[in-house]
């Protein structure tokens, strides 16, 4: 189904003016007639006004919208069934096939108001802007349907949020506190609004092969490498209706849509090979890319120096969280509230902006450090008291208030909020008063919600049942579990886990009309994750995130930069020889004894667990810890092979590989025996295969690709290495290798007793 419709009522006039041509993606949307009337009924010179509209609609169901006829002929349509839609990029590129050569073009969303004179003050402040090709753009003042708009019409300018765990990143309006003098130069879009001289129809096309994550980032990148400058306006000129996200939509959304997994996949990767974070070869994904590139005006290089991104680190600067690239921004806003960064808003209008200046993004949970590691974990609000960032909750089992037995391990799966709360009156009354203006949030969330207290069962069940409390409370007697987590007694500490019951978060709840909701924003930012995909093979192998801390990955490489640097070898014990056609890698081995106790201490938390649940070692030993780096200067690469074939290896059980950075081309891990797929897990990620599993490392084609390596097992394979020692005729003891501390480990005490049976002989 497609084809020319128009609905509208044919009242045009003829004009001389400049015309403007006005791209509206609708989807479902019963506001875009009204939208379309309103534009007409506010400009100052209607007959100069064509538009074009994608509608995408069901031709029984969404008869509404389109009950109210506006200039039929200054209105062309492009009609398809809901069904057919592809996403709002394609969308919008359907609507620019209906330009007609019109001088200036005004791109806007399918639910909007206008104020008085748009027209006109629109091509006014664009001959404002000094550059040879500006835009404008930033986030509209809100309304709600259907005429109730906003009075606070103070310009935004458009700052960027952080990168998520995907590469993918958003942006946000943020409200000055008074109106600008001139256009502010700025670097990010909103794609909502975008008037500008219609040639950036020809010269940057909108790409109808990404989604809706991808719209901004791309367009803001190729607006300025094809030589486009972004202007923020002096003031409003648009209205936009912000759903708000604690009621359910009042519209349909395309992403409800059954194919919505396969054509974010395609556009998620389109978009990396696009910024450079990856390089792919897929036909598919790389369609008609040479009409959707970047320019060749201005670098992305160019780019991020300007915006303060970096697309490969994946990386977010204060200069891109704060619009530091608008000169002069101080003149009329003291400092732009960064939600990620900042404990409280600095004055009162940024607390009217984040009302009046709403936003569809999604909440993305990257850390805010610019370095590498812990991509999913928020480092800067992790308690001096309480587990360390990547660590695994111990596996406990507690009674609840009618003493019926509870396991942590069994709310693995989803996210979990685990609160430890002293037995106070008044301070639990209030945490649960606290907590129930967050409930719809959390809920929507998905997560778990566990309730700690040191008090036997029946004392909490009298409690419950004082204050009427229906939610489920732990008995936490003897503070043994928050021993375990390393909180104090009588502290009050809230851990917001993965659903594979690691630490991303944790913060005091001392206060918890202030110090909950933020938990509960920070949570949305931090438990976002890419749709999910249908995986049809796979290697069996275990990729463990947020392993590595920034600070610690900095410790190792600065170590790397310190120490004693030897040519990679390949071999068995008896037969090491340097080989190039084998193996090209430069090692540094960790002999420091305070870094490799701080090493081991760090995995017994935060890796070990997965390995000990995954495959069942329970690691007791492990060969030394190495750097190895991979150049492309060198052509840096490993030949496929196994880590145990040889008989004097044959004890080793697990390979770790742990990732120190991947700002680098090439270098993927392969397992080939499964498939040709590439591994390339983020900065602070470890994986982790069994040794007898071929693999192999790709050549690295730009960059150095630094790892951490090392071989596990337990103690039945130590006990197989001192035989195979013997056999060698040198002389070992057993506890040469063995990981310190291990047998402090909390996880292994709780795992060992409860649920994971061993051979012990």
């Amino acid at each position: 189904m497609s084809n020319k419709h128009s609905p509208y009522e044919n009242t045009n006039s003829q004009t001389t003016d400049p015309t403007i041509f006005v791209q509206i993606a609708s989807y479902r949307d019963p506001e875009c007639q009204h939208t379309v009337h309103d534009l007409f009924d506010k400009a100052a010179k209607p007959g100069r006004i064509k538009v074009g509209i994608c509608w995408q609609f069901d031709p029984l169901e969404d008869k509404d919208c389109f009950r109210v006829k506006t200039r039929e002929n200054q209105v062309v349509t492009a009609s398809y069934h809901w069904r057919e839609g592809q996403g709002v990029c394609w969308a919008r590129h359907q609507v620019q096939k209906l330009w007609q050569g019109e001088p200036y073009t005004l791109m806007i969303d399918s639910h909007m108001r206008f104020t008085h004179g748009w027209d006109e003050a629109l091509l006014v402040e664009l001959e404002r802007c000094p550059a040879d090709n500006p835009l404008l753009t930033g986030s509209p003042a809100s309304y709600k349907p259907p005429n109730q708009l906003s009075s606070n019409l103070l310009p935004t300018v458009r700052r960027a949020q952080l990168f998520n765990a995907a590469g993918e990143i958003r942006f946000r309006g943020s409200l000055l506190q008074s109106k600008a003098d001139h256009p502010l130069n700025g670097a990010f879009i909103a794609a909502g609004f975008i008037f500008a001289s219609s040639r950036i129809i020809t010269e940057v096309p909108y790409d109808p092969y990404l989604y809706f994550n991808h719209e901004e980032i791309s367009l803001a990148l190729r607006f300025f490498t094809h030589g486009w400058d972004v202007f923020h306006p002096t003031r409003q000129f648009l209205y936009h209706y912000y759903r708000d996200p604690n009621i359910p939509s009042d519209r349909p959304l395309h992403n409800t849509d059954l194919n919505i997994r396969a054509i974010n996949k395609r556009s998620l990767t389109r978009y990396r090979h696009l910024t450079g974070q990856t390089v792919t070869q897929d036909s598919e994904v790389l369609l008609e890319l040479e009409r959707y590139d970047l320019g060749r005006t201005r670098t992305q290089e160019d780019f991020e120096d300007y915006s303060g991104l970096n697309f490969k680190t994946r990386t977010a600067s204060e200069k891109a969280l704060r619009c530091g690239f608008i000169k002069g921004l101080n003149r009329y806003v003291r400092r732009i509230y960064v939600p990620e960064l900042d404990d409280t808003k600095p004055n009162q209008h940024e607390t009217k902006a984040e009302k009046t200046v709403a936003t569809t993004s999604l909440p993305n949970h990257k850390s805010k450090s610019t370095k590498p590691g812990l991509d999913n974990v928020d480092s800067s609000n992790i308690l001096r008291s309480g587990l360390e960032p990547g660590s695994f909750l111990p596996l406990f089992t507690l009674p609840d208030q009618d003493g019926k037995l509870r396991q942590i391990h069994f709310y693995g799966g989803l996210p979990t909020y685990l609160f430890f709360l002293p037995f106070d009156d008044k301070k639990l009354v209030n945490f649960f008063r606290a907590l129930e203006l967050q409930e719809r949030t959390i809920r929507k969330q998905v997560a778990y919600r566990l309730y700690l207290l040191p008090a036997e069962p029946e004392v909490l069940q009298r409690w419950r049942n004082k204050h009427g409390i229906t939610l489920s409370l732990w008995a936490d007697s003897e503070n043994t579990v928050a021993g375990l987590c390393r909180v104090e007694s009588g502290a009050s500490i809230a851990f917001l886990t993965n659903e594979n019951l690691q630490v991303l978060h944790a913060a005091p709840m001392n206060n918890p009309g202030q110090q909950l909701p933020e938990m509960v924003k920070q949570a949305g930012r931090l438990l976002e994750r890419p749709a999910p995909q249908v995986a049809r093979r796979q290697a069996p192998i275990l990729i463990v995130e947020n392993v590595l801390s920034s600070e610690l990955i900095g410790e190792i490489l600065e170590y790397w930069n310190n120490g004693r640097k030897y040519e990679g070898k390949v071999g068995a014990v008896g037969n090491v020889t340097l080989r190039k056609d084998s193996k090209i890698r430069t090692d540094c081995f960790i002999h420091d004894r305070v870094l490799l106790e701080k090493l081991d201490q760090h995995f017994i938390q935060t890796l070990f667990p997965e390995i000990e649940k995954v495959y069942g070692t329970f690691v007791t030993h492990r060969e030394d810890y190495k750097i190895g780096c991979y150049t492309a200067d060198e052509g840096g690469f490993f030949k496929m092979h196994r880590d145990n074939h040889d008989r004097p290896l044959s004890y080793r059980r697990q390979a770790i590989v742990l990732i120190l950075n991947d700002d680098f081309e090439g270098g993927h891990l392969l397992f080939p025996e499964y498939g040709g797929d590439f591994y390339k897990p983020l900065t602070g990620s470890a994986v982790v295969f069994p040794c007898s599993l071929m693999h192999q490392v790709a050549k690295v084609t730009s960059g150095n690709r630094y790892v951490l390596v090392s071989f596990l097992y337990d103690e039945k394979a130590a006990k197989l290495r001192m035989r195979l020692k013997v056999e060698q005729g040198t002389e070992a003891t057993p506890n040469e290798w063995r990981v310190i501390p291990v047998r402090d480990d909390p996880h292994a005490y709780w795992s060992r007793s409860n649920n994971i049976a061993r051979d012990e002989n």
